[in-house]
């Protein structure tokens, strides 16, 4: 999340950017070697499109990339929308007017629906991508970050942020479109989500070092496990490999908020890395460094890869997602932020934001990596 001025609470969060974090289906036995040869050489394609943006979303049904751009927060700035980019070039096919602004994504794609975080209301937006209607907007309690789709119980599962130890699991029913239920007990400044479908698991991260196994149909807090990693901002779940993997983001202002504010905690790891994590029992089986300030996890399972957008060294790194390997460094300056994937591919977008002495009027960039 990022660089617009809120509140403390969520200008933080904000300040990482927002990013979803995909986990797709299995197939992946393919050895270092092997995915090595698959990579090759990338191939970029990078656009202005609009101002302020934030999370992608590919469509397979539509073969369109989303992104959520937020507009301005001055009076006569830039409206909020949903952009639509052609998935080969990146020009702007259409857009979607918004009443809010969009931060996070989640998409339905069989539904042909759109779920948009608004981060500051808050609230989550639900759009119809067939006519680019608004359906509903849902307000919730708790400011938040990100977005997880549960379609078999028909729910969206967003961690709502509360830096003073009260983060809560805000879960909306996707028939009814209303906020249904508010889990408690998830810390300091839970952000991170991940869904193991196959096994009805939800993981939650929190920023000091915890990671929450949720039951997803019951909502239960079934595990609770400290974890040697400060600040997991995002986790993704890995489902050919049966991991967790966080970013450990390694932001000082963090570190300093937690101080100032007479949080208790002690830091226990030293941050721009990614940890693999066994979620059986929160052991940290590996951990690989990353560029600077990780932001957004993204797994590909068929092809057993890994990619990890880096905020502060303005890289994107690709991990072999069974060894925890790094096979290659995409430079994409000046800071990626989100990405997405189009599963039958391998393509990966990524969402670019400019720097802070940038208006917040002037485009910012998506690009499309393809191997």
């Amino acid at each position: 999340m990022k660089a617009f001025r809120v509140s403390s609470l969520v200008a933080l969060a904000v300040a990482a950017a927002l990013s979803g974090c995909a986990a797709t289906q299995d197939a992946a036995q393919s050895t270092m070697g092997s995915v090595k040869s698959v990579l090759g050489q990338e191939q970029v394609t990078r656009q202005e499109v609009g101002p302020q943006l934030y999370e992608v979303a590919y469509s397979a049904s539509d073969d369109v990339v989303y992104v959520a751009s937020a507009g301005g927060f001055d009076t006569n700035a830039n409206p909020p929308k949903i952009l639509k980019l052609d998935p080969k070039t990146l020009a702007v096919k259409g857009e979607f007017p918004l009443a809010a602004p969009a931060f996070g994504l989640a998409l339905d794609d069989e539904a042909h629906r759109l779920y948009v975080a608004d981060t500051r209301g808050p609230s989550v937006l639900v759009v119809d991508t067939t006519s680019g209607q608004t359906l509903a907007t849902v307000p919730l309690e708790k400011k938040i970050r990100e977005i997880v789709l549960d379609k078999a119980n028909h729910r969206l599962l967003l961690p709502g942020m509360d830096y003073k130890g009260k983060s809560t699991l805000q879960v909306v029913d996707t028939d009814t479109l209303k906020l249904d239920k508010v889990v408690q007990g998830f810390g300091y400044g839970a952000t991170g989500i991940a869904l193991n479908e196959q096994a009805g698991k939800v993981y939650v991260s929190n920023l000091v070092g915890q990671l929450y196994e949720v039951d997803a149909a019951t909502l239960a807090i079934t595990n609770k496990f400290e974890v040697p990693v400060d600040q997991m901002l995002n986790v993704a779940f890995d489902s050919a490999n049966g991991r967790v993997l966080a970013v450990d983001e390694g932001l000082d202002k963090l570190n300093e908020k937690r101080v100032r504010e007479g949080f208790q905690y002690t830091p226990r790891s030293k941050g721009n890395q990614v940890a693999i994590i066994d979620p059986s029992n929160g052991q940290v089986t590996a951990s690989v460094e990353s560029g600077k300030q990780p932001i957004a996890l993204l797994v590909d399972a068929e092809r057993s890869r890994a990619y990890v957008s880096n905020r502060a060294s303005g890289d994107v790194t690709v991990l072999d997602a069974k060894t925890g390997k790094v096979l290659k460094t995409v430079s994409l300056p000046t800071h990626p932020n989100s990405l997405a994937l189009d599963k039958k591919t391998g393509t990966v977008y990524v969402t670019i934001k400019n720097g802070r002495d940038v208006s917040q009027d002037q485009k910012e960039s998506v690009a499309r990596i393809a191997f």
